[in-house]
């Protein structure tokens, strides 16, 4: 999963049934051929075992029973969608999930059981952990049996071209990796039968796609069948529900109906070539083969899959992107989507687009005479955050609070052509083809509960509030809803007619409105707050503490640690809700 976190180490070591000691300072890689100078010893060299001292084979081996330890564990692959996985299967109310534990590979030789499991507290019933390295290091699955010999295994597997690309993406994104994919797979292909190690630099691009290879090595240690489960990432994004109520079963949980995240599969600065993709498909070819007969079945996805590309898919907003206006009118408009591989691409937002022939937001506000266009002019703003979403998958929706006369409505529809459309309306309740409308008062929490809780049957990327335009209501439902699963990582929230927050006295829809310029309650002023609270990390702690006391009375910590942007236009306010990679930005201590 990683390259050592630190060059040098200390690991104290005891061989098992004599006196003999020694530590060993150095770098990682060092450290497997010291272990190795000493198999074989003469003597007692049949025990002498190299141990870490107050791991489980030191006594604390028969204290097992009394410590928290996995029930399961999830051990690959690598880009393999496991950590949307863990994100998806902690919302199981029975189901706890500890994330790169790293304790089998990384921490075996500096950590004991009672740390690993003291990574692994909670009160739910069904606890496991995930560390995606664990398939592709054969030392790891002896250690794993003398500590939790009795655990399920989750094996989460990609199209292996797909995860190459996807990994050597990630390595580049952070650094990691120099050399062209191109390059590395050349490499690769020159040393197929180099095993990396934690102190080499090398990165495996192709040998761990070689699945079957990983599995037939687990299975001599674990040869129990019915305690692995194969899972396909292609199929948990094309049937979420189905795929994760098949591992609830596999877990033994009770069956939880709740929104799959799918947010596994990035988006990249360059399609991959055909020709690299097509080599790698003859690659595998003869190692899918033996994997499909172990399933007992092929995997239709894998066969013709398209080479990986730069066009979002999974999350409402692709890892590793981040968009920037490029430049704009009326009639055109530039959305940059800059990635953090380097390099950009440029999706020119037009009805001649040559990934769309669609009519432009402005151009269908006119169409459908709504006010958005034709009063507000929110399409001065809006499509640099929302087209993004056109050509997303289906299987996704929108949510508008106030629908009113259904002009907004009929856009959104033609907008998102693949979408599903709801809407929640104080006086109106419909539904037809790719919509629903709830009747509802925004003002009334337990009212938007509901429908999220009970009636929403697809995840969201895009919630626009023109409901009440009540400030509280605005602050509320943002808080609620932008915090909540229903709206993707990566979606987008706006707030529109915020003109409400300068009004000094007034009223709508039967609630009153007294705030005014600068007040401390209006949704401007507590959206303005988030600002600062986004940058939280450079403030002081009397800083932080005084802003917690402002913006924390209104805005809860669980929600403000998903906001990835804040952006005011004229009448309206902006925000982006965190992808799953960015929140390695969040409380860095940055200086």
């Amino acid at each position: 999963v990683c390259q050592p976190l630190i060059d040098n180490f200390i690991v104290h070591l005891k061989l098992q049934d004599t006196s003999t000691e020694f530590q060993h300072v150095g770098p990682m890689s060092s450290f497997d051929s010291i272990l190795k100078s000493y198999e074989g010893s003469s003597g007692t060299a049949k025990k002498q075992k190299l141990i870490h001292e107050d791991a489980t084979h030191q006594g604390t081996k028969k204290d097992l029973s009394n410590l928290q330890l996995p029930q399961f564990l999830i051990i690959g692959a690598q880009k393999a969608g496991t950590m949307a996985a863990v994100k998806n299967l902690n919302k199981h109310p029975d189901i706890f999930v500890a994330s790169e534990v790293h304790y089998f590979d990384l921490a075996w030789h500096t950590k004991d059981v009672k740390w690993y499991s003291s990574q692994l507290q909670s009160t739910k019933k069904i606890i496991g952990e995930k560390t995606p390295e664990l398939i592709y290091v054969d030392e790891c699955f002896e250690r794993i049996k003398d500590v939790c010999p009795d655990s399920k295994f989750l094996l989460f597997l990609r199209d292996p071209v797909a995860r190459a690309y996807s990994s050597w993406n990630m390595n580049v994104s952070k650094n990691r990796e120099g050399a062209t994919f191109d390059e590395c797979i050349q490499r690769n292909l020159n040393n197929l039968d180099e095993f990396r190690s934690y102190g080499t630099g090398e990165f495996h691009y192709v040998q761990r796609g070689f699945y079957m290879d990983q599995i037939e090595r687990f299975l001599k240690v674990f040869p129990k069948k019915e305690n692995l489960l194969i899972v396909i990432a292609e199929r948990i994004k094309s049937n979420p529900k189905a795929e994760y109520q098949r591992i609830f079963d596999f877990l033994g949980a009770k069956p939880f109906d709740f929104f799959p995240e799918d947010d596994h599969i990035g988006s990249y600065s360059a399609k991959l070539s055909s020709r690299v993709a097509e080599r790698l498909r003859r690659v595998y070819r003869s190692h899918n083969d033996r994997l499909f007969a172990f399933l007992g079945e092929r995997i239709p996805e894998w066969d013709e899959a398209p080479p990986p590309s730069s066009t979002p898919a999974g999350s409402a907003l692709a890892p590793d992107t981040t968009v920037a206006p490029a430049s704009s009118s009326n009639s055109t408009e530039i959305v940059q989507l800059s990635t953090t591989g380097g390099g950009a691409l440029q999706l020119p937002v037009t009805a001649a687009a040559a990934t769309s022939k669609l009519l432009t937001f402005a151009e269908l506000g006119r169409k459908h005479g709504t006010d958005k266009v034709t009063h507000h002019g929110y399409h001065r703003f809006y499509p640099r955050f929302i087209e993004q979403y056109r050509n997303g998958p289906a299987g996704q929706a929108m949510l508008e609070i106030g629908v009113d006369q259904s002009h907004s409505l009929n856009m959104w529809l033609e907008y998102y052509p693949h979408a599903f459309v709801y809407g929640v309306d104080i006086s109106l309740s419909k539904s037809g083809e790719r919509f629903r409308i709830f009747k509802a008062d925004q003002g009334q929490l337990r009212e938007m509960r509901h429908i999220v809780e009970k009636d929403l049957q697809h995840p969201l990327f895009l919630i626009v509030d023109d409901g009440s335009h009540i400030p509280e209501h605005q602050v509320q439902c943002f808080d609620y809803l932008f915090g909540s699963s229903a709206l993707l990582p990566g979606g987008t929230y706006i707030v529109e007619d915020i003109e409400t927050s300068y009004w000094a006295r007034g009223g709508l829809y039967g609630y009153t409105t007294r705030y005014g310029y600068h007040h401390e309650r209006s949704a401007v002023e507590v959206f303005k707050d988030l600002l600062d609270d986004v940058n939280r990390e450079f403030l002081s702690e009397d800083s932080r503490r005084q802003q917690e006391q402002r913006v924390g009375r209104e805005i809860s910590l669980q929600t403000r640690e998903m906001i990835s942007s804040v952006s005011f236009g004229q009448n309206c306010i902006i925000i982006t809700k965190k992808t799953e990679e960015e929140y390695e930005y969040n409380d860095r201590h940055y200086r």
